[in-house]
């Protein structure tokens, strides 16, 4: 048997959600309060697409991550302002991530230049911390991402697998999604009992702010998370490679950007007015002094060393002979002839990236002065910093003897930039409002310190990334929630201190942890099912659907008392739990030791699929509530109770409709694809068709209704010209007024001899008609059979009240 995934036609609708089960557990979800700021008007400019392009003409990813980019993708929010430096594209992926946020100068998010990390490292997103489990002694350290899990290949998780969406609405200026956290490496033992709740507002003028959270839903004995980072991101350094502190008056600072594993800054949100910047480039300066002893050439000595001897020659460079000569590395890197000098210089401040072109930020130079004598020579390339304790080794636009001659022993250098410093009113900023950690109170169990920032360049030079977090440490429990409110700001750098010092002083930007339920319940959600579909009404509304049975009430707003309840589906297989660990195929929590989600049981008909599965949040309900729907194999829709959607399940929805085909020779009618018998058997049940064949003939079946497809099985003639039905199209038509067309459709393979059954699987497409059609060659059509499966939509009743 051979199957296939069916890849179809699909429109775009501007908006991400149209499901009003998403939208009320979105807009009613008690987690964030207050639910909107004061400061974020609605925006006009806000547009939402979710068509894929990509963005790597701008962005320069990583050559070895393009291809993922599109799996990576699920939505695009753009702000279209009068003034460039205020307009910005955001790109959130699947996982709930900013993978994307292109600004007047470019890309701002790193480049994922790092095998493991695909959009889900160097990316916006929240992460949660077991302190006690992130060095188990087993190799399983616990951290939980706000994109996915890094990506290893013979795990199965190329392509990347990233946080399940659970529920997203996109409207008027903002876009929320509901995930459920994943543990950053895989497989694992341990459980994630995390949602996150993104969203990202467009308030205009350049200002968007973001809104983080996260419900422990764990039972109790479940761990606890006391680490986290809202958010963790990676800032492109190519494109702002200098990051400025605010202090507490509200002036930014210049910070040195050492390595972050084992250098990174780190600052008190009390010990800032509230914000921090990244800038395109500022001007900065470092003096240091240089000694070397010229009697004996295997010797250096640093200036204030007290064993330094007294006979110093006038220059800071040492030689690697009894003359000043180039070292040898202009060989290994490329780099012009007798280009590369070295320096007993380990004193800067900042780490600096090496064998690589730039110092700190790529492409550019620095230029290296005498400060007394204004003699100057540029370096483009740092090929070791303090290589053995003791040099830097780098490129030199002039000879070695002369930079010698210039330097004497004592004189003031300094080191800077070369010419991409701008103004401030002539450069873009890219600013984080973090808030200044007033709801900050040592009496409250749940802090154990005092909110920070964290800053650092990446160990890895390819990465292209600087690495900035804002800290929380502190306790999440299961049944609490962690909700926090910040913004970004893009807009020239003269602007920032103003914009963000106003927008940081109003407190707006806060962060907090709370018991689920505290800001109440939410808006009522009911369960309703009839026959093997079931579906949700919300608020006071009653469910439409014939027949339907209510299951179960609960909320679209967590507590104490209620637990998420998740609907799981993999390949053809359902199923509704409390556990989002439940496999649909077996009904159970798998028992191995460690958990792959990723990975999912498919029926035998399924195995063409990629074995992911899909959740869906159904709301919050107290345990066995919905017993009736749980560990059962069913069907959700989300039209279920308006209507609209009356789900008649069928085993072939062919019964009843009327066959066509072009042209018939002898014959073999177009009816006997819908006869009910699959024998692919010519002489021996006359149950085959046979067209006259020629260029685009075609077969079709016009179903008695409008119905939602699932799936088209196809059975081929077996007894001779098997071979004639290879590339065969399978197509789903739908009416427009009088015209039946092309919805969705996909192609049978080219070998097709003595295969007789092939199954083709459409995502729920509503159609009123299939058709199978040949445009590759000229062969006849003979179908043994079509079977067309999924549920009718109901014919509409002209007043629903009757019979009520």
């Amino acid at each position: 048997m051979a199957l296939f995934i069916i890849s179809a036609i699909a429109l775009c609708l501007g908006l991400a959600s149209a499901d009003k089960l998403d939208n009320i557990l979105i807009s009613h979800s008690g987690i964030f309060d207050p639910d909107s700021a004061s400061l974020c008007p609605a925006s006009s400019s806000t547009t939402f697409s979710s068509v894929f392009t990509s963005t790597d003409a701008t962005s320069n990813w990583s050559d070895t991550k393009i291809q993922y980019e599109e799996n990576a993708f699920e939505i695009q929010i753009d702000h279209t302002d009068d003034l460039p430096e205020r307009s910005w594209s955001l790109r959130l992926g699947k996982g709930g991530q900013v993978m994307s946020l292109i600004l007047k100068p470019g890309e701002s998010i790193a480049n994922q230049d790092v095998p493991e990390a695909i959009w889900n490292d160097l990316v916006q997103q929240m992460i949660a911390v077991d302190e006690t489990g992130l060095h188990d002694g087993e190799g399983y350290p616990s951290f939980i991402h706000g994109s996915g899990p890094y990506s290893y290949e013979a795990e199965g998780t190329k392509p990347p697998f990233y946080n399940p969406k659970l529920a997203m609405n996109c409207d008027g200026n903002d876009c929320t999604m509901i995930n459920w956290g994943q543990q950053a490496h895989v497989p694992t033992k341990w459980d994630a009992p995390l949602l996150y709740y993104t969203r990202y507002r467009d308030c205009g003028d350049g200002v968007i702010q973001y809104d983080m959270a996260m419900y422990h839903f764990g039972q109790d004995g479940s761990r606890d998370f006391s680490y986290f980072n809202t958010p963790w991101t990676g800032v492109r350094t190519s494109t702002f490679r200098d990051l400025m502190t605010s202090n507490t008056d509200g002036s930014l600072n210049f910070a040195y950007l050492n390595n972050f594993i084992n250098g990174a800054g780190v600052k008190n949100l009390e010990d800032t007015a509230g914000f921090t910047t990244f800038a395109e480039a500022v001007t900065t300066t470092y003096s240091y002094p240089f000694c070397v002893d010229s009697t004996d050439a295997s010797n250096w000595y640093y200036c204030d060393d007290a064993n330094a001897p007294n006979a110093l020659v006038p220059f800071s460079f040492k030689p690697t002979t009894t003359k000043v000569e180039p070292t040898g590395h202009w060989e290994t890197y490329g780099l012009a002839e007798d280009s590369t000098v070295r320096m007993n210089w380990c004193s800067l401040s900042s780490s600096m990236p090496l064998g690589a072109a730039g110092w700190g930020k790529y492409g550019t130079s620095v230029i290296i002065t005498n400060d007394d004598t204004g003699f100057s020579f540029e370096s483009d390339y740092i090929i070791h910093y303090c290589y053995d304790g003791a040099w830097t080794y780098m490129s030199a636009s002039e000879p070695s003897y002369k930079i010698a001659q210039q330097f004497p022993v004592g004189a003031s250098i300094s080191v800077a930039y070369k010419g991409d410093e701008a103004p401030w009113n002539a450069q873009n900023g890219l600013t984080f409002v973090h808030g200044k950690g007033a709801e900050f109170d040592s009496d409250t169990a749940w802090h154990r310190a005092r909110s920070r920032i964290r800053y650092g360049i990446t160990t890895e030079v390819d990465r292209d990334g600087t690495v900035f977090t804002t800290n929380l440490i502190g306790r999440l429990m299961p049944g609490e929630v962690y909700s926090s409110r910040k913004f970004m700001i893009t807009d020239l750098l003269s602007e920032m201190e103003t914009r963000a010092g106003a927008l940081a002083s109003s407190d707006e930007a806060y962060e907090d942890v709370s018991e689920a339920g505290s800001n109440g319940n939410g808006e009522v959600i009911k369960l309703w099912k009839a026959g093997s579909s079931f579906g949700a009404s919300v608020g006071s509304e009653s469910c439409l659907a014939d027949s339907a049975d209510e299951i179960c009430s609960g909320f679209s707003a967590p507590s104490a008392s209620r637990r998420p309840l998740f609907y799981i589906k993999c390949g053809t297989n359902t199923i509704v739990s409390h556990d989002p660990y439940t496999d649909p195929y077996s009904g159970i929590v798998p028992p191995d030791y460690l958990k792959r989600p990723y990975k999912c049981q498919l029926n035998a008909a399924d195995i063409a699929r990629t074995g992911r599965a899909e959740w869906k949040l159904l709301g919050f309900f107290p345990d066995v509530a919905c017993w009736d729907l749980e560990m059962q194999y069913l069907e959700y829709s989300s039209e279920f109770c308006e209507g609209s959607f009356l789900p008649t399940p069928r085993a072939d929805l062919t019964q009843g409709g009327i066959a066509t085909q072009d042209c018939t020779i002898h014959g073999g009618v177009a009816s006997r694809a819908i006869d009910g018998n699959t024998d692919g058997y010519w002489w021996s049940g006359s149950s085959v068709t046979h067209t006259c064949g020629g260029a685009n003939t075609w077969w079709q079946v016009v179903l008695e209704n409008e119905a939602v497809v699932s799936q088209v099985d196809v059975f081929n003639r077996l007894d001779a010209h098997s071979q004639m039905l290879g590339g065969a199209t399978v197509e789903l038509l739908r009416y427009e007024g009088t015209d039946l067309v092309l919805v969705a459709s996909h192609s049978l393979p080219s070998a097709t001899t003595n295969i007789h059954e092939f199954n083709v699987y459409f995502d729920n497409v509503q159609a009123h008609a299939v058709r199978v059609t040949h445009a590759t060659h000229s062969y006849p059509l003979q179908l043994a059979e079509v079977v067309v499966k999924g549920s009718f939509l109901p014919t509409p009743r002209a007043d629903l009240t009757q019979g009520g």
